[in-house]
């Protein structure tokens, strides 16, 4: 087992990827992953690959744009319908490895992931897909939440739209929270960029409460 560092191209930006090649002696089948809500590759999406890749499988990790070492910019840019074109290229990419059989190709997504591979599937031919925890109904979780939270989420996507309006700096909220804070505090200090994932802009255009 192998992994380098590997670039997909989507949207005119670069994704960061990680590619494991398997010790296989044909071209065989190859797991593409990629992690849920605000999180990145680094957030132990190895330890997955790696089960993969001694199991016999080519494993593509990799990050959206506006997240970890991918471009875009704004940073933290949650936008499902550029996240769903990075699926299409990452697959795209996998495929076209001599190494590596294009059909069979699997979608492996976790938490907001499960539900992209789960509504990329027909569309992207996937040979199989392992949807772990996956968000499938963005309205009934928003629901779930009860009228206070969805005034507030509500009051964040008007907020980061009249921002964008005025030509103003992107409006965050925490996708994490510290241990007795609310989620709608102050998100995590950005001066370390190991942290960058703990803050989210929701895009006003594609709202990630939008159904995948």
């Amino acid at each position: 087992m192998r992994r380098e560092d590997i670039v997909v191209r989507s949207g005119g930006q670069d994704c960061a990827g990680w590619l494991y090649h398997a010790d296989a002696a044909e071209p065989a089948a190859t797991v593409v992953m990629a992690h849920g809500l605000a999180a990145v590759k680094e957030m132990r999406l190895d330890a997955y690959a790696e089960r993969f890749a001694r199991a016999g499988y080519h494993v593509l990790v990799f990050d959206y744009r506006h997240f970890g070492a991918s471009g875009g910019q704004p940073r933290q840019l949650l936008d499902i319908r550029r996240q769903h074109e990075d699926w299409a290229a990452a697959v795209g990419y996998a495929r076209s490895l001599p190494e590596a059989d294009p059909a069979k190709v699997a979608l492996w997504g976790t938490s907001l992931a499960g539900g992209h591979v789960l509504a990329l599937a027909d569309e992207l031919q996937a040979a199989a897909v392992i949807a772990q925890v996956p968000h499938v109904d963005g309205p009934a979780s928003v629901a779930a939440l009860g009228p206070r939270q969805v005034l507030r989420l509500t009051g964040h996507g008007l907020l980061d739209a009249g921002r964008a309006l005025l030509r103003r700096s992107p409006h965050y909220v925490p996708a994490t929270r510290e241990p007795g804070t609310a989620a709608s505090s102050r998100s995590r200090s950005s001066t370390k960029p190991s942290l960058d994932h703990s803050r989210c802009r929701i895009s006003w255009e594609v709202s990630c409460l939008e159904p995948s």
